[in-house]
């Protein structure tokens, strides 16, 4: 993996709320568009025309993770993750498809809570605190006249725990046995599915080191 950087292009502001450690920046043509600006004013995920993304990042600490719509291939310093699907006798490229554009853009983040215990009755004051940070993109593959995947793949980073991606597949046909495939140009990381048939999924969570 390459070496975590400090470039200050990377940061999320001062004024920022201390649990945020990183934020989204989306890449449009006509500049990026940030969580947050200087003043810790907050931009809604919702607002973003999501037809005008050209990639989805995440950054601070120094560095940055993310992808271009026009491929979905992440990149998570400076590695290029592509993610591939197989089964039967086929293999089939989920990111980098010729011709097709990955702007079905996700963002989420994960919250816990503290400060009210059970059993408690009356006003409380919760403390929220920001857990993990998650953005991908979700697409419909077709594969030929009659059939397509619907894909969802997901890079996560987790505090104290580190980072992932997840991939998730539901076919609207037969599928035998096969196998998710995270490929960095270095290592592959598979794993394998089970036969699925239409409407049923199957999600996978391959874990970066």
């Amino acid at each position: 993996m390459a070496t975590m950087t400090n470039d200050e292009k990377y940061l999320v502001p001062e004024a920022a709320p201390k649990d945020r450690p990183f934020m989204f920046v989306v890449k449009t043509a006509n500049g990026d568009i940030a969580e947050f600006d200087d003043e810790g004013n907050e931009k809604s995920f919702r607002e973003i025309n999501k037809d005008e993304a050209k990639g989805l990042y995440l950054i601070g600490r120094g560095v940055k993770f993310g992808f271009d719509t026009d491929n979905g291939i992440f990149d998570i310093l400076g590695n290029l993750f592509a993610v591939r699907l197989a089964f039967d006798s086929e293999s089939i490229q989920l990111t980098g498809v010729e011709g097709e554009t990955y702007k079905d853009i996700i963002q989420y983040k994960g919250f816990v809570s503290e400060g009210m215990a059970a059993g408690h009755v009356g006003p409380a004051r919760l403390a929220c605190m920001t857990t993990s940070f998650h953005i991908g993109w979700k697409k419909k593959i077709v594969l030929d006249e009659n059939r397509h995947v619907f894909v969802k793949v997901i890079f996560s980073i987790i505090m104290n725990e580190g980072m992932q991606i997840e991939v998730k597949v539901s076919p609207n046909f037969n599928i035998g046995n096969g196998c998710i495939t995270v490929d960095n140009g270095k290592q592959e990381i598979g794993r394998t599915i089970r036969k699925l048939g239409p409407g049923a999924s199957q999600s996978e969570v391959i874990k970066i080191k």
